[in-house]
């Protein structure tokens, strides 16, 4: 099967990856695996496998993350991955018609929806204060606060 190999610049809970193409080249799998995890053989010089970290596979229709490299001595090379699932699946997560009660960035979040992430208390302390020679007509105020 043909696999794409990038180098990716984002992290990796990023969607829509900075990544740069670096080569196409055949492998094929190494052992039968989950569509998680996967263990593909390839043959290329490692000059061009020095910056791989991440891969695409069209057939599977997966990114994956590189996970580690194994460089034999007959200069095949093993790669172990793991599925990306947020750039694999990222035109369906996008597409979600959601409302969403939380962001990661906190200039973007609705502070008024409760998530139950901010912690409040409210307490009710009323103190009564008699004056004890009552009010009188020459424009005293009554001072009321709140807080602590």
């Amino acid at each position: 099967m043909l696999v794409t190999l990038y180098q990716n610049f984002s992290e990796n809970n990023a969607i829509g990856k900075l990544i740069t193409e670096i080569a196409e080249v055949q492998a094929h799998l190494k052992e039968q695996v989950s569509m998680l995890d996967i263990l593909l053989e390839l043959k290329a010089s490692e000059d061009i496998l020095q910056n791989v970290n991440y891969l695409g596979i069209a057939k599977l229709k997966r990114k994956y993350f590189v996970v580690d490299k194994d460089i034999m001595t007959n200069g095949i090379i093993i790669m172990r991955c793991h599925v990306d699932v947020l750039d694999s699946f990222r035109n369906d997560i996008l597409n979600l018609n959601v409302i969403a009660n939380k962001s990661q960035l906190m200039t973007k979040s609705d502070l008024y929806i409760d998530d139950n992430s901010y912690i409040m208390e409210n307490r009710l302390v009323n103190q009564i204060y008699n004056f004890p020679n009552g009010f009188n007509d020459n424009g005293e105020f009554i001072l009321i606060t709140v807080g602590g």
